[in-house]
């Protein structure tokens, strides 16, 4: 993460200005969520990757995957994350790493899986792709590569 380095260094002053120069790239209801609010403490529910190459259609989709990702935000509201025209997405999850502090025993019996939403990063790379960082509190860490990000509050 290049503002979000640690909990010691955190510049969350200029992460917010610097959403500001990107929130173009995004719908209105994603660019409006993501400059005032933000998905910590919230539960991941559901993700999915999808493909959606088709061998028996003539028609090519030049990146065809997307990831879905259904959160409980920290306040109730269901909200949907779509990452459209993905290039690369990693998720790097291992129970063991989630320890409390000076002991060798799995937070809650490993009972929360994966884990609430820590912290997360969204930056334009060099090659205008969009990269989102994020960092579960299971030391979980999701990186996804794409063109496109959507965000939208679902009916309750």
């Amino acid at each position: 993460m290049k503002f979000l380095v640690s909990e010691e260094n955190w510049d969350i002053q200029g992460y917010g200005e610097y959403l500001k120069t990107i929130a173009h790239r995004f719908d209105e209801q994603t660019s409006e969520f993501i400059l005032h609010k933000s998905f910590h403490d919230g539960d991941i529910k559901y993700i999915k990757l999808i493909n959606h190459f088709d061998r028996s259609s003539e028609e090519e989709i030049k990146d065809p995957t997307s990831i879905r990702m259904i959160i409980e935000h920290s306040g109730g509201s269901l909200y949907e994350i779509v990452w459209s025209e993905v290039r690369r997405f990693f998720f790097d999850y291992d129970i063991t790493r989630n320890v409390y502090s000076n002991l060798n025993e799995i937070v809650w019996d490993g009972m929360c899986g994966i884990d609430e939403w820590g912290y997360d990063e969204i930056l334009e790379t060099s090659n205008q792709m969009i990269s989102h960082e994020i960092d579960l509190f299971s030391k979980t860490k999701i990186i996804i590569i794409c063109r496109g990000i959507q965000i939208n509050q679902l009916e309750s």
